[in-house]
């Protein structure tokens, strides 16, 4: 198994795209993206991926499905985002202690849940992080953890 986590957006541009490729462009969060954007981050998933995730995560992209540009799109994306939320782990990070981080001023709370995320160990080994977020792909580089600048990948 090889672990993985993805940022807000990342996770954002999943879920709309395994829910339909049509609504990525559609989408009021996700219309930067396109199809072959998604068709990259599945590339990068390896075959045996288990996706990890705080709590943190979960809210933002709740909060964002609602800027589906219908209901009905907004239905499908909350459905898929249930049976995501079934099939993958939440790992809690306390935010006593992401407030700790001394990225946190920089990078928000969130982002820095990332970041302790990527820092543990699940099965023996640290998570790959694949973020659309250039401070917190910086943040991970600089400590060392296994990161994937999503945007870089966009560009090339």
């Amino acid at each position: 198994m090889t672990y993985v986590i993805l940022d807000t957006n990342t996770l954002l541009l999943f879920l709309v795209g395994t829910t339909n490729l049509k609504y990525i462009q559609k989408h009021k969060r996700t219309d930067q993206f396109t199809e072959e954007n998604f068709k990259t981050l599945l590339e990068i998933l390896p075959s045996d991926s288990v996706i990890i995730y705080p709590p943190h995560v979960a809210a933002e992209v709740s909060n964002l499905i609602d800027y589906a540009s219908n209901e009905i799109m907004k239905i499908e994306i909350f459905e898929n985002f249930s049976k995501f939320i079934n099939l993958q782990n939440e790992i809690s990070i306390k935010s006593i202690n992401a407030i700790k981080d001394d990225q946190f001023i920089k990078l928000g709370l969130t982002d820095s849940t990332l970041l302790l995320l990527s820092e543990m160990k699940h099965a023996g080994k640290k998570a790959h992080l694949i973020t659309a977020d250039l401070k917190l792909a910086i943040a991970a580089e600089i400590r060392g953890y296994d990161v994937t600048n999503f945007n870089h990948l966009l560009d090339c």
